[in-house]
């Protein structure tokens, strides 16, 4: 059982590490050029959404108790409904990609 809890430990803390720094990188390499491209928005929010939940994963495995709280609970309900929102997102993207004579500037 041990190994098991180390390795989700392992999963989860890396996960989360390298979407942060995944953040990080994109925002500075871009020197923040990403806010001005809809497609870069899309992704830092992609990248955000992840980084959101693997924090509060980690967070409530660091500290039991907040996982049994209430505002925990709702707030990390909200955040996994992101994933859905940026997908739907993203649909909305391939639809402006393969429909360029109905949509002028793809992403937005």
């Amino acid at each position: 059982m041990k190994a098991i809890t180390f390795t989700s430990e392992v999963v989860v803390y890396g996960t989360m590490t390298v979407c942060w720094l995944f953040i990080l990188m994109y925002h500075f390499l871009t020197a923040g050029e990403w806010r001005y491209d809809p497609l870069g928005r899309h992704l830092m929010s992609l990248a955000f959404v992840d980084a959101a939940i693997f924090t509060m994963i980690g967070a409530a495995h660091l500290w039991p108790w907040l996982g049994h709280q209430t505002w925990f609970q709702w707030f990390y309900l909200a955040v996994v409904a992101g994933i859905g929102i940026v997908t739907a997102w993203r649909m909305g993207i391939l639809w402006r990609a393969y429909h360029p004579k109905e949509h002028d500037d793809v992403g937005n």
